[in-house]
């Protein structure tokens, strides 16, 4: 199995933080993570939120130090409703440029749990694009709730803004039960069982591309060590990296797609080279 694992880190119980178990001792729990990873050489995307930021820069060094990828995320309601796109812009790009200081590494990729997204409004995406960012993985493509987005793809798809674009790489999903459901191993999904875990995975290998795994730094370890002795795991950067546009579908502003050729799994560590 191969996939793309992604850790949330989202430390505080400010108003507006969606991820129940997050505290001030978020280092810790970073440095556990680190600790599972570090014996098989897996490499993991770590999306960091602005309190992570402000908390002190020693969670974001151990990361850069042990070789991983670290994106933004955003998971502050509140802060959101009051920005105007403008503000918002500005907002993103100043934490961008932080954490890029910080950590000493390009930061290139983005994650908003709660960020509105419509196929006939490029507005966001073009906003990521201006603030300098190359992916998003924020749409949830599932077929119940709220924030549903079934009319986009549920595998990795280029977004076109201007002469450049955004690659999006959805939430894995898989069917049960005639339902898509997303594989978002935390918070609200922390019952999974590690059979459907597998299956989810294994279904999106069948069609030519590794699962995005979602995690929490400060939940369900047990489920990650799990994984790392049956999965190759990798980060969203290299997988990204690695795809072509004219293999993805893609979405314009009247969703034309683009055909999806087959193609080969992309996962480059543990000794697995690149196609």
């Amino acid at each position: 199995m191969t996939g793309v694992l992604t850790l949330n880190s989202c430390p505080g119980t400010e108003p507006g933080t969606v991820l129940p178990k997050s505290n001030n001792d978020w280092p810790h729990f970073i440095r556990d993570v680190i600790a599972l990873l570090r014996p098989r050489g897996c490499k993991a995307t770590f999306f960091l939120c602005a309190h992570a930021v402000s908390q002190g820069a020693d969670g974001v060094e151990a990361i850069a130090r042990e070789g991983h990828e670290i994106g933004l995320l955003r998971c502050n309601a509140a802060d959101r409703r009051l920005a105007t796109r403008d503000g918002e812009l500005g907002a993103i790009s100043t934490l961008r440029a932080t954490l890029q200081q910080r950590s000493g590494q390009p930061i290139t990729g983005f994650r908003d749990s709660l960020f509105p997204l419509e196929y006939t409004d490029l507005a966001r995406w073009t906003m990521l694009a201006k603030a300098g960012f190359q992916y998003d993985a924020s749409v949830i493509p599932y077929e119940s709730g709220p924030d549903r987005q079934i009319s986009l793809p549920r595998y990795p798809f280029r977004v076109v803004v201007g002469g450049g674009g955004i690659t999006e790489w959805p939430l894995t999903t898989a069917k049960l039960f005639g339902n898509l459901i997303p594989l978002n191993c935390s918070p609200s999904a922390r019952s999974l069982p590690y059979w459907f875990v597998r299956r989810a995975i294994q279904a999106n290998n069948e069609v030519g591309w590794p699962a995005m795994i979602v995690c929490d730094v400060a939940d369900r370890q047990e489920l990650l060590m799990k994984l790392l002795q049956d999965c190759a795991l990798g980060t969203l950067e290299a997988n990204v990296r690695c795809q072509k546009p004219e293999e993805l579908t893609t979405v314009r502003l009247k969703m034309e797609r683009a055909p999806k050729p087959g193609k080969q799994p992309c996962v480059t560590q543990q000794g697995k080279p690149e196609p």
